[in-house]
C-alpha cells in the first residue's frame, strides 16, 4: 500500500475523482507538498485525517481558516468543501488518509454504522475535527495516525487490520465530538454550503467556455448579489476570480500531465494566450513552459 503524492482532480460536481485505495481495501495514503501550490477547494465522500510534517498550512473549511503548524493535525468529516494552501509561502509538507466510511463502519446493518458512523454522514454533522482541541488525546490521534502511515509504507502481516483500527479510533474522536456538538452547523451555515455545492458544480461543468456572475448566480437559484456574498463568505473571493483560478489550477495540471501550453489555454477557457500566460505567472510565479519543465525535473528527480 504505497503512499503516493497527491495531485488532487475533482469532477465536474468539485467532488475529488481520486480513487483512494481499492474496492477491497478502501483507504490511501498521500504526501502534499504545497510550496507554489494549493490543495484546491472540494469535496469527497471518504474521512479524511490529515497531518503537518513540516510547515504551517491554512485548512479552510466553508468560512473557517484553521492555522495547523507541524505535529498538528485533523478530522474531516465526509462530504466537507475544504482545501489547504500553505500559510507562510514557504516550503509546507503534509500527510494524509483518505478512506470510505464503509472500511470502519462496515455493514449498514452493524453497531460500527449504526452507532458510530451514520451519525457522522448526516447533513448536520460537525465537519472536522482539530487534533489540537482535544487535549491530551490530540497526542493520541497523532499516534492512530502515524502508525496507519507506517503500516501502510511496511505492509506487515495483517497491516490491514493494524490500519482499520487505527482509522477506527479516529473515527471514535469524530463520533465523540458529534455527540458534544450537534447542530454545530446553522441551517443558514448549510444551505449557503449547499448553494456554493451547486454553484461550483456549474462553473466546473462550464469553465472551458465564457461564463457570467449571472448564470453562476442562476445556477442556485439565487440572485446575483446572493452569490456575491456567498462566494465573499465562504471562498472569501469573486466567482469570477474563483473561476479564473479553477482554469489556472486546471491548467496546471493539464501542464503536470504533459499537455502543451496552447491546449491548456485552449480547453480551460482562456481564449488569448498572452493573457492567459500572464494570469499563470501571478498565481504560480512562472509562466507556463517554466511550469511545465520544473515539474518534469521534479518528476525526475533532478
Amino acid at each position: 500500500m504505497a503512499v503516493r503524492i497527491c495531485d488532487t482532480v475533482t469532477d465536474e460536481n468539485g467532488i475529488e475523482i481520486s480513487e483512494h485505495g481499492t474496492v477491497a481495501f478502501p483507504a490511501a495514503c498521500y504526501v502534499h507538498e504545497l510550496s507554489g501550490k494549493e490543495i484546491p477547494w472540494h469535496w469527497h465522500e471518504e474521512f479524511e485525517a490529515l497531518l503537518v510534517k513540516e510547515g504551517i498550512a491554512s485548512v479552510r473549511i466553508g468560512k473557517e481558516k484553521l492555522r495547523l503548524s507541524a505535529g498538528n493535525g485533523i478530522f474531516i468529516n465526509s462530504g466537507t468543501l475544504h482545501s489547504v494552501v500553505s500559510d507562510w509561502g514557504g516550503l509546507c509538507l503534509l500527510q494524509s488518509v483518505c478512506w470510505h466510511p464503509r472500511l470502519t463502519g462496515g455493514r449498514d446493518d452493524s453497531v460500527f454504522w449504526q452507532k458510530y458512523t451514520q451519525d457522522l454522514l448526516k447533513e448536520h454533522a460537525v465537519p472536522y475535527l482539530f487534533f489540537n482541541e482535544l487535549g491530551e488525546k490530540g497526542t493520541e490521534a497523532v499516534l492512530y495516525f502515524s502508525d496507519a502511515l507506517e503500516k501502510a509504507v511496511k505492509e506487515p502481516v495483517g497491516f490491514e487490520f493494524d490500519i482499520r483500527h487505527d482509522l477506527s479510533r479516529l473515527l471514535v474522536f469524530g463520533y465523540q465530538k458529534q455527540k458534544s456538538e450537534r447542530l454545530k452547523q446553522s441551517e443558514k451555515e448549510l444551505r449557503t454550503e449547499r448553494r456554493m455545492k451547486q454553484m461550483m458544480t456549474f462553473i466546473q461543468k462550464n469553465y472551458h467556455q465564457q461564463i457570467t456572475i449571472d448564470e453562476i448566480a442562476e445556477s442556485a437559484g439565487i440572485s446575483v448579489s446572493e452569490c456575491l456574498r456567498c462566494f465573499r463568505n465562504i471562498f472569501g473571493t469573486t466567482p469570477i476570480r474563483y473561476t479564473r483560478q479553477f482554469r489556472l489550477e486546471r491548467a496546471a495540471g493539464m501542464l503536470r500531465r504533459g499537455s502543451s501550453v496552447s491546449e491548456c489555454s485552449e480547453l480551460c477557457g482562456f481564449e488569448d494566450m498572452s493573457y492567459f500566460a500572464r494570469e499563470f505567472k501571478k498565481q504560480f510565479g512562472c509562466r507556463p513552459m517554466e511550469y511545465k519543465k520544473e515539474y518534469k525535473k521534479k518528476a525526475k528527480g533532478i
